[in-house]
């Protein structure tokens, strides 16, 4: 009925002519939906990859991995409810706050909820959990939870390593001499890096650094010595090792120990149907196979620690978790 009358009216307006007809065309032209143009995602000589290609392509590539990452969530999520496990109110507000640094709002509440759920894990994964039982951690891998505040001058030449060590047996602060002799960028806060731990240090410096570290004295500045960024000066500003500062590490350490029981009995009492996975996944993704690659530094600066919150609620800028990362490639304990 809805149709016919639409073409008994068109006719009308046809028949009478004229204006009539001028009406009709427009009533004809006003049913028609406007079509948007696809945005391209890349233009190749004068060519658009339609957007739908690339997505298609994307999905095609990782679209299971990643897909197994939100399952992962939506378990946790609802292990939590389940368990009546939430975030303390403190939490809640930190993530929020640190959210509102992203300005993308798809990015955003991606981010709010990854980081979210990583937060509603670790309450999962300690639950139960002894203040014994952390410190036994914490005794067991002391030398690599404990964390070195380090400052470092990058030189161009001996020469620039010779006046700087004169410089500071002359009393100059090294902060001062950072600004005016370092090419790192680091600089500009007075050639401060941050916290690292032993392993961290090893990876990104290089043994001899881990060496030179190792017997340093807190507001004690070292030799000069080769690292991968060139001829470096490093300072040791406080060195954290008391339980009390390490204990959110052990925590995070006795924390993912636990993660593999966790999810492994989650996914099996999990009914899970999509039509992007040919089986239910059994396990977790790593982060490369899901797609999401830790960010790097820029060639040629010296690295900054890996920043606990990012790690710790996935990528989450400026959340200042007190409960960071345990530092990666801890060796076995010698009991």
């Amino acid at each position: 009925m809805k149709f016919r009358g639409f073409f008994a009216g068109v006719t009308v307006g046809l028949i009478l002519g004229g204006v009539g007809g001028v009406v009709a065309i427009r009533v004809l032209r006003g049913s028609r939906p406007t079509v948007q143009k696809q945005p391209a995602a890349v233009t190749v000589n004068n060519e658009e990859v339609p957007m739908d290609v690339l997505q298609g392509q994307v999905l095609l590539a990782s679209g299971p991995a990643v897909l197994r990452g939100l399952v992962e969530q939506k378990l946790i999520e609802q292990e939590a409810a389940r368990q009546k496990v939430t975030l303390t109110p403190d939490e809640t507000q930190q993530l929020e706050k640190a959210s509102q640094l992203i300005k993308d709002k798809g990015y955003r509440q991606a981010a709010l909820d990854k980081a979210r759920v990583f937060t509603l894990a670790r309450h999962l994964l300690l639950k139960g959990v002894t203040e014994e039982q952390i410190r036994e951690v914490y005794d067991l891998y002391k030398p690599e939870l404990t964390q070195y505040e380090l400052f470092a001058i990058v030189l161009v030449t001996h020469k620039d390593g010779k006046d700087l060590q004169r410089s500071l047996q002359d009393g100059v602060k090294f902060d001062i001499l950072a600004k005016n002799f370092s090419i790192d960028p680091s600089r500009k806060n007075g050639g401060k890096i941050g916290f690292l731990t032993m392993p961290q240090i090893r990876r990104s410096l290089g043994q001899e650094a881990a060496d030179e570290v190792a017997r340093l004295k807190p507001n004690q500045v070292g030799k000069m010595i080769y690292t991968p960024f060139g001829l470096t000066v490093l300072k040791v500003g406080q060195v954290k090792s008391d339980f009390k500062d390490l204990k959110p590490m052990a925590e995070s350490l006795l924390a993912e120990s636990r993660r593999t029981d966790l999810t492994f009995r989650l996914f099996q009492g999990a009914k899970i149907n999509s039509p992007f996975m040919d089986a239910a996944p059994d396990s977790l993704p790593s982060p490369e196979e899901a797609g999401i690659k830790p960010g790097g530094e820029a060639p040629g600066t010296l690295p900054l620690p890996k920043d606990n919150s990012n790690k710790t609620t996935n990528e989450l800028p400026g959340f200042k978790s007190a409960t960071p990362a345990a530092p990666e490639e801890l060796p076995k304990p010698k009991r």
